[in-house]
């Protein structure tokens, strides 16, 4: 029997687990959904080259997205890999009119992570 006080912690703060969309939906402190599936995005088309990354823009529940993966020669690259993982955990608790809000992150199927943010039209960053 479960005593009082007992609680499931994760490592990070920043990190939630809720039941509420299915079985063991894990969100941020913000609201976005951290593990994605990849079939969940739609219209998934290649944007630009951004460092270790490829930049994509999608559809995720009929709003438009830009995906980040890692490309495929930096997927086993440490430092490629704790860049992004780096920039998730920061950007997970971060919500602010000001910074593109992070929709969720998941792995492909082949592993590999991917980041989804809001798409903003106009200029460049």
């Amino acid at each position: 029997t479960p005593h009082v006080g007992d609680n499931h912690h994760h490592s990070h703060k920043s990190i939630s687990v809720s039941r509420e969309h299915g079985p063991h939906r894990i969100y941020s402190v913000t609201g976005a959904q951290l593990d994605l599936q990849w079939d969940a995005l739609r219209n998934v088309e290649y944007l630009t080259d951004g460092g270790n990354n490829w930049i994509h823009t999608a559809v995720f529940h009929g709003k438009s997205v830009v995906v980040k993966t890692l490309k495929p020669e930096c997927q086993d690259v440490a430092l490629a890999i704790n860049e992004i993982e780096s920039e998730l955990e920061v950007h997970s608790r971060l919500d602010h009119s000001n910074i593109v809000k992070l929709i969720g992150a998941g792995y492909t199927p082949r592993g590999v992570r991917f980041v989804v943010l809001e798409r903003l039209d106009g200029g460049t960053l």
